[in-house]
């Protein structure tokens, strides 16, 4: 179990020096880490995914990286999914790491059989993360 004074990594860069001319970069877009700490690029409000273990499967390096910065501290568990990681492996990942939460930058339409209550997709943009969510 983590101390009781752990800080998530979102709290850090609220207190990061230069915080507003930093920025996480990724082939076609980059993310200003201020706008890391004074938004959400969920659509569901943090409080939705609060004790859930969550498998990020992100394919964009990016991507992965926001949703770690914006889940972190907030989550049970995070797992992250390797890009390549086989679809036929994805309901053992889901069972051994208790998964009930699923964010993804792509279509989710290969997540629809597993069994999941919670799926969003992450979406990247310049300024600030837009998200679309189909719902289970």
């Amino acid at each position: 179990m983590l101390p009781s004074d752990a800080r998530s990594l979102r709290k850090r860069l609220r207190s990061a020096p230069h915080c507003e001319s930093r920025f996480l970069a990724g082939r076609a877009t980059s993310i200003a880490l201020a706008d890391l700490v004074h938004g959400s690029g969920l659509r569901d409000a943090l409080s939705m995914f609060s004790g859930h273990s969550v498998l990020v499967a992100t394919r964009d390096q990016l991507a992965s990286a926001l949703t770690l910065i914006e889940l972190d501290g907030v989550v049970r568990r995070l797992t992250l999914c390797p890009p390549d990681l086989p679809h036929e492996y994805l309901p053992s990942v889901i069972a051994n790491a208790g998964i009930d939460a699923i964010v993804c930058d792509h279509d989710s339409t290969e997540y629809g059989n597993l069994g999941i209550r919670l799926l969003t997709v992450l979406r990247a943009s310049r300024q600030t993360l837009s998200v679309a969510v189909p719902a289970m």
